[in-house]
C-alpha cells in the first residue's frame, strides 16, 4: 500500500497469502496497480499473484492501473501476461477506462498488447467513444489511427 518494495519481497520469500484481501476485498497487487508501485507489482509476479484475481466490480489489476494511468504498472502487467479483453461488471475494458481518462501511455500499451478499440461497453461506449465524450483529444486521435499490435513472443519450443 506504501510501496515499501523490500518488505513486499521479504513477505513474498516468507510464503504471505498473495491472495489475501482487505476488508473491501482488495489483494496486494491489485492495491499496488493503482497506488502505481510498479515495483511492488513486479515483485508480487515474481511471487505468482494470480493476474486475474478481481476486486469490486470486477476490476482486475491491468484495469485498475489503466484507470489509475499507471502505465509502468500496466506494461509489468502485460509483461506478465494480463488478459487485455477482460472486462467489468459494465462491459469496459482498461483500454476504455484509459481512454476515458485520458491515460494516452496506458492505451498505446494496451493498443500494442492486442486489447481491441472496438470493444463496446454496456453503455455503447468504445474506447474512441469514451475518450472523446470526455473531452480527451490526445486519446481519441491515437485510438482513431491506433498503432498495430505487437506480435506475441514465441512460444518456447
Amino acid at each position: 500500500y506504501f510501496g515499501h518494495v523490500n518488505v513486499v519481497r521479504v513477505l513474498v520469500e516468507a510464503g504471505a497469502s498473495l491472495e489475501a484481501t482487505n476488508p473491501d476485498g482488495i489483494t496486494a497487487l491489485l492495491c499496488a496497480t493503482q497506488e502505481g508501485h510498479a515495483d511492488c507489482v513486479e515483485a508480487l509476479l515474481k511471487g505468482r499473484a494470480n493476474l486475474e484475481a478481481t476486486g469490486p466490480h470486477d476490476q482486475t489489476p491491468l484495469y485498475l492501473a489503466a484507470w489509475a494511468g499507471q502505465a509502468l504498472c500496466v506494461e509489468a502487467l502485460l509483461k506478465g501476461g494480463a488478459n487485455v479483453h477482460a472486462k467489468n461488471d459494465q462491459g469496459s475494458t482498461a483500454l476504455i477506462l484509459a481512454a476515458m481518462h485520458g491515460h494516452t501511455d496506458s492505451c498505446r500499451l494496451l493498443l500494442r498488447a492486442g486489447a481491441d478499440p472496438t470493444v463496446k461497453n454496456d453503455r455503447s461506449h468504445n474506447a474512441l467513444t469514451a475518450a472523446e465524450h470526455h473531452g480527451h483529444a490526445e486519446a481519441a486521435a491515437l485510438l482513431r489511427d491506433p498503432p498495430a499490435a505487437e506480435a506475441a513472443p514465441p512460444s518456447p519450443p
